[in-house]
């Protein structure tokens, strides 16, 4: 008996740490660095889902080619019903075109000079153009070079089959080990001085350190002052080729969360991203520093400006910067009248 009842314990307990490990892990990770660092955030929400869809999808150009107001942007703009475009579509009462630029396929900045320069938005009067700061630098610097325009395939919204082999292994379980001992950690995290999130980890900063990807949001330091007068003069050229055409530009800057938060951390070990310091003399009629825009609420003890599971901003931070667009694009508007 005593002998069955080892060799049930080899089987059992590896068994049970397994659904343990599932249970109290797997099942509460939740946002971008959540799974990316297998990190048990738990169920976390932020702010009330809008009421009103004032946005459209764009897969083509043929459904871009009535807008009048279109946005292009990587993740931070594709958002759905929480993006600051659905809140900048309410603020001005109108519905605005998002075309979905495949970012993992061509650059952004590349796409929208290509869309200016061969007149491929013939209604198009305002043009917004946003990148997150760890790719907007070399976004910016090449963005006159060549490629060509690919969109997002639509997809069919339909749910897609849960898989558990992909979380109920023993390879997920090494996974996690190995990240617990900080070994190839693509998240990074570090104590603030105070509570900025609605969250168990309130006064933590979880932020986005792939090696793999340039080194996430520490990208800076492998980039010189030249990669930054480049990428801001070719912006100030981008926004000169859409003026000629008739087209109001508006380039909006999404800070990396890293950034976001640097003045609240205790003792950071890595230097200030040095981005908004380049661009600080940058008209803020049509250039939108997220940074510099989402500050005061953070100064005024806002929280979850930024989510603490991802690497995005939440709805409230969306909200605050759709809303200061809206104000800038009104202003020059009635100007114009």
């Amino acid at each position: 008996m005593k002998r069955f009842l080892k060799k049930l314990s080899v089987f059992c307990i590896p068994l049970l740490l397994l659904v343990a490990w599932y249970v109290y892990v797997v099942a509460n990770m939740t946002g971008d660095l959540g799974n990316l660092g297998m990190i048990p955030f738990g169920n976390y929400e932020v702010g009330e889902t809008p009421y009103f869809t004032d946005y459209y999808d764009a897969f083509s150009l043929e459904e871009a080619q009535d807008a009048e107001i279109v946005v292009i942007g990587d993740s931070f703009t594709k958002k759905n019903i929480n993006s600051y475009v659905n809140y900048l579509g309410h603020a001005l009462g109108k519905k605005i075109c998002h075309l979905y630029i495949d970012d993992n396929k061509i650059n952004p900045c590349v796409a929208t000079n290509q869309l200016i320069d061969n007149d491929l938005l013939p209604n198009c009067k305002i043009l917004v153009l946003e990148s997150v700061e760890r790719h907007a630098i070399w976004r910016l610097r090449d963005c006159f070079n060549g490629g060509n325009l690919v969109f997002v395939e639509k997809s069919d919204d339909a749910p897609k089959r849960f898989d558990i082999s992909k979380y109920f292994s023993l390879n997920r379980l090494s996974s996690f080990v190995k990240l617990n001992l900080n070994i190839d950690n693509p998240v990074g995290k570090l104590k603030l001085d105070g509570d900025y999130f609605t969250n168990k980890y309130s006064d933590k900063l979880y932020f986005y350190t792939s090696l793999n990807d340039g080194g996430g949001d520490l990208w800076y330091k492998n980039y010189d002052e030249s990669a930054f007068a480049k990428a801001k003069s070719n912006l100030l050229k981008l926004r000169e080729k859409a003026v000629e055409k008739g087209i109001d530009f508006y380039f909006v800057m999404a800070a990396d969360k890293f950034d976001m938060y640097y003045d609240n951390i205790v003792d950071s070990p890595y230097p200030q991203n040095p981005t908004s310091s380049y661009f600080s003399d940058m008209d803020t009629m049509w250039y939108l520093s997220g940074k510099q825009i989402l500050t005061p609420a953070l100064r005024d003890g806002v929280k979850d400006i930024y989510l603490v599971n991802d690497t995005h901003w939440s709805r409230i931070a969306a909200e605050i910067v759709g809303r200061h667009l809206a104000r800038l694009i009104e202003l020059q508007h009635c100007q114009e009248r």
